[in-house]
């Protein structure tokens, strides 16, 4: 899913950024599966230069392949080792 401005999108809760003070301009994310039931989606705001496009949503879906990967393999089934294998 990729929104080009967020305060143009029903789906936006804008209150969030009021309370923060953070400004979301733009979004894109994409679901994380395991078991081919979602269990997470990695989201990236405010692209540095322009929207996000095509190459940036193939690329994420591509991290999104690989946690899966991770989430699939039985040596990783503890948050805790999953959370080591990515920051050791």
């Amino acid at each position: 899913m990729t929104v080009d401005d967020t305060y143009q999108d029903d789906w936006f809760n804008y209150e969030i950024d009021r309370t923060s003070g953070f400004e979301t301009r733009s979004l894109i994310c994409v679901p994380v599966f395991k078991n081919r039931v979602v269990v997470g989606v990695i989201q990236l705001l405010n692209r540095n230069n322009g929207y996000f496009d095509a190459d940036d949503e193939a690329y994420l879906q591509k991290i999104a392949m690989v946690m899966t990967s991770v989430l699939s393999d039985k040596k990783y089934t503890t948050q805790k080792s999953l959370f080591d294998t990515l920051f050791d």
